[in-house]
């Protein structure tokens, strides 16, 4: 039993029954008091697909029956009939870009035919020459519409040539139906108004005029309405649009208010009832035309900056974006790696390399009894001293050498020679046998994430380039008149995500309080922003993501070990994409400068790692080794993220003391009796898994603060000091602690300290 396909028959059988009823419209046509072109172009679009051509044909020759009392249809009826036997014989022989001559052809032998039977040779030849060459020219036109429509939807832009053919066959289906009246209701007067009332909502009053006057022309052209309706569409679509400015049902009034004086004054056949429901009947279609409708048709008129180009801008924005902040993650690798010295030479070097120059260059000289038996010990002092200043500084000085050593040394550029030698080749030994592994670990760690990044970014690209075009430009039209020039909608990780440009002399502030209410209103969430950058010389991008449930206020203070100027800890707090939140610090080994540049670098290295979108464990072991490429260098890592949608906290701790949160029970403790980084081989991390709540307050400390007085009962009265804390801010609270440490150690700084504090709202 035969199964219907809807989707088949919705897609295929409609757009074919479609072409078949626009057909008899096409037959319809009336031009310039006799001439229709569009009728035999319109067929010849359809030129050797018998599925549907000789359909099309009976209700184009019907629609010339309908009209033979106004136009000599004999040539057309005979250009149809050829081009039938056309369709019949030549289908699959003659090429498809060749058709559109076939109806030229068919309708100028027409003509001939005729002319033939009525003696007006001259006339009817000049008469279907030109008809023809309009046929030519229509037919094209037209088959690049219907090629349009036969698409279903599947094309991504439709280019100026076909909207033009999409314009002349909705204006020749609007001739065609002129003097068609249902009802009383003329349905000509019906589509004209409506479309003048969508121009007037997209594109103003000047786009609302431009298609009055062209309506107005082609329905004159076609002799269904005197000249005098030009002038009378073009004014009414100036009036539709102004009262259009403040609700779409007010359009129809502001058309009437034009329309009926007009009418009286050209003494037009339009004051009837009827072209009053036409009126209304346009009003009520405009009404409820759907957004995508009006999308297709911002596509065409492109008032002011073009949607569908802000849709590339945001995409090229999005995809630069991820890849610049991969990009940089590369570059600050690389320069922490350049930073990563190479292991010192040891003393036993220093002796190898002195013994062996002495034994090959001193133990072959003439005068070897005068330097090593007679004057031993400064011989011995000078040399040694110039191979442990020529290892140190990893190259042998050729231009800086004492004067002592050229004078008393007979062969003191044989001393260079083995000196440099011998120097670069223990250099080069060293550093293949003791970090040969760990590079190659190093680089493995990192091409593994180099190639699960280039897989994430692309997955993040495909889901935030998701853009909603729709809710985009429906969010456009109703904020434009506060200077928007573009809007998109996509879908992120955590809720929409909008993205505004502004000019860059309408500042944010002046529209927030209107756009805000609104933005709302459109997405059904609170909105906030999050990013305002200045993308051009004359345009701000505003983005505005879904309010987090929870919100964080940080604050951080620190005090450098009393003997030095600049404190070894360094810490970092910000916002994450994805409402996430960051929170770390680290003390680097000893204090002062040094201590400072690598606890700087480690949670410098860590948020450009997770900004990148690097796996935390990848990071971290990214981090150790890199850090453990120093002699004697490490630094603790204490790190907090937060999920500010959901309440998650991540706490990672590397050789940190203890965090304190401060709930509404009481104060959790979060302790930890791992290394720091940078010692290990493999980084020795705890991890816990909490959830914080709005109330909650994070403290995080540095061994300094944690360890002052040494008293052993710190973490009791720190303990003790959060419980009694007044609700407060967090720049008090770290304050307040700072205080503490500073009691208990007698306001004797003897390490860095730093205090980190986050209130959760």
């Amino acid at each position: 039993m035969y199964k219907l396909n809807l989707q088949y028959w919705n897609k295929e059988k409609l757009a074919s029954i479609v072409f078949v009823i626009v057909g008899l419209l096409m037959g319809r046509v009336v031009l310039f008091g006799g001439v229709n072109g569009c009728a035999i172009g319109y067929l010849t679009c359809f030129l050797f697909n018998k599925n549907i051509f000789y359909a099309v044909a009976v209700t184009i020759f019907t629609g010339l029956m309908t009209v033979r009392k106004t136009m000599d249809v004999g040539e057309y009826v005979i250009a149809i009939v050829l081009m039938c036997l056309f369709n019949f014989l030549g289908s699959g022989r003659i090429q498809e870009n060749k058709k559109y001559f076939i109806g030229g052809l068919s309708l100028l032998s027409g003509a001939l035919i005729i002319a033939s039977f009525t003696g007006n040779f001259v006339y009817y030849c000049i008469i279907g020459t030109l008809e023809a060459i309009f046929t030519v020219v229509i037919a094209y036109v037209l088959d690049r519409g219907i090629g349009v429509l036969r698409s279903d939807g599947k094309k991504e832009y439709i280019d100026g040539e076909e909207i033009l053919s999409l314009f002349i066959l909705g204006v020749a289906v609007i001739c065609g139906s002129g003097n068609l009246v249902i009802l009383g209701v003329p349905p000509a007067l019906v589509a004209v108004v409506t479309v003048i009332f969508i121009s007037a909502v997209k594109g103003g009053c000047m786009l609302a005029i431009a298609s009055g006057a062209t309506m107005g022309m082609m329905l004159s052209f076609a002799n269904i309405y005197p000249v005098g309706i030009v002038s009378t569409l073009a004014i009414g679509g100036l009036t539709s649009a102004m009262a259009g400015r403040f609700r779409k049902i007010f359009m129809p009034i502001g058309f009437v208010l034009s329309f009926a004086p007009m009418v009286v004054y050209y003494r037009l056949d339009l004051l009837s009832v009827g072209a009053f429901v036409a009126i209304l009947l346009a009003g009520i279609i405009n009404m409820y035309v759907p957004e995508r409708l009006y999308l297709n048709f911002s596509n065409i008129i492109n008032t002011g900056k073009s949607q569908s180009n802000l849709y590339n801008y945001e995409i090229k924005n999005m995809v630069c974006g991820k890849l610049k902040k991969f990009a940089q993650c590369f570059s600050d690798l690389d320069s922490y790696i350049q930073m990563a010295s190479v292991s010192q030479e040891t003393e036993d070097m220093k002796f190898e390399i002195f013994d062996k120059c002495t034994s090959n260059v001193c133990g072959r000289c003439n005068r070897q009894g005068t330097c090593w038996e007679g004057n031993y010990k400064t011989t011995y002092e000078n040399l040694y001293g110039l191979v442990s200043q020529w290892v140190d500084k990893g190259n042998v000085d050729f231009k800086n050498l004492p004067n002592y050593f050229i004078a008393s040394c007979a062969k003191y550029r044989e001393w260079l020679l083995w000196a440099k030698n011998s120097i670069d080749e223990n250099k080069f030994k060293n550093l293949c046998v003791a970090q040969k592994e760990e590079y190659r670990q190093l680089l493995s760690v990192y091409t593994r994430n180099v190639a699960q990044r280039a897989e994430s970014i692309v997955s993040e690209i495909e889901m935030e380039t998701d853009i909603d075009i729709e809710l985009s430009e429906k969010i456009y039209r109703k904020t434009a008149y506060m200077g928007i020039k573009g809007v998109t909608v996509s879908k992120g990780e955590k809720g929409c995500i909008l993205r505004i440009l502004l000019p860059k002399d309408n500042s944010w502030e002046l529209c927030e309080g209107r756009l805000l209410p609104l933005l709302k209103e459109f997405v059904g969430v609170n909105i906030v922003k999050t990013e305002e950058r200045l993308v051009d010389d004359n345009t701000w991008s505003i983005t505005l993501v879904e309010e987090p449930k929870l919100r964080i206020s940080a604050y951080c203070c620190s005090k450098p070990k009393n003997s030095e100027n600049i404190c070894g800890d360094s810490f970092i707090f910000t916002d994450l994409e994805n409402g996430r939140y960051l929170l770390a610090l680290a003390d680097g080994m000893g204090s002062g400068k040094s201590a400072g540049t690598e606890s700087a670098a480690a949670v410098e290295m860590y948020e450009d790692f997770t900004q990148a979108g690097f796996f935390r464990d990848d990071a971290l072991e990214l981090i150790n080794s890199l850090i453990s490429g120093k002699n004697e260098s490490f630094s603790t890592l204490d790190i907090c993220t937060v999920d500010k949608y959901t309440g998650k906290a991540e706490f990672i701790k590397i050789g940190a003391v203890s965090t304190f949160i401060l709930k509404r029970k009481g104060v959790e403790i979060l302790k930890s009796n791992t290394l720091p980084v940078g010692i290990l081989e493999n980084v020795d991390t705890k991890i816990y898994e909490k959830r914080v709540e709005k109330g909650d307050v994070i403290v995080m400390m540095t061994d300094g603060i944690f360890e002052a007085g040494k008293s052993g009962e710190n973490e009791y009265k720190f303990i003790e000091m959060l419980e009694k804390r007044e609700k407060t801010t967090a720049e008090k609270t770290a304050k307040k602690i700072m205080e503490t440490a500073l009691e208990m150690g007698k306001n004797k700084i003897t390490d860095d300290m730093t205090v980190l504090v986050a209130n959760i709202y």
